[in-house]
């Protein structure tokens, strides 16, 4: 197998679906809209939902907005794996 990692994959997940035209802050609004109660993230048993990721999404990005970052600003951000 090319990719070990498909096979932790939920079977019913189709991953060949098209992505529509969009921003991903379109697309994470419009999850967050729709889904706001459901989990956006699930990771060592700790969820978070759409309406609290949306939540942390814009105080991060407050927090650059007031760090100076503004519109056609580029902004990387560092995680551990």
């Amino acid at each position: 197998m090319t990719h070990p990692w498909l096979r932790r994959y939920p079977a019913k997940v189709a991953w060949g679906q098209d992505i529509p035209p969009g921003t991903l802050t379109a697309m994470l609004e419009a999850a967050c809209a729709a889904f706001a109660h459901r989990p956006a993230l699930d990771f060592l048993g700790r969820r978070i939902t759409y309406a609290q990721l949306r939540a942390r999404v814009h105080a991060a990005a407050e927090g650059f907005r007031r760090l100076g970052a503004g519109p056609g600003a580029r902004v990387a951000i560092c995680l551990p794996n």
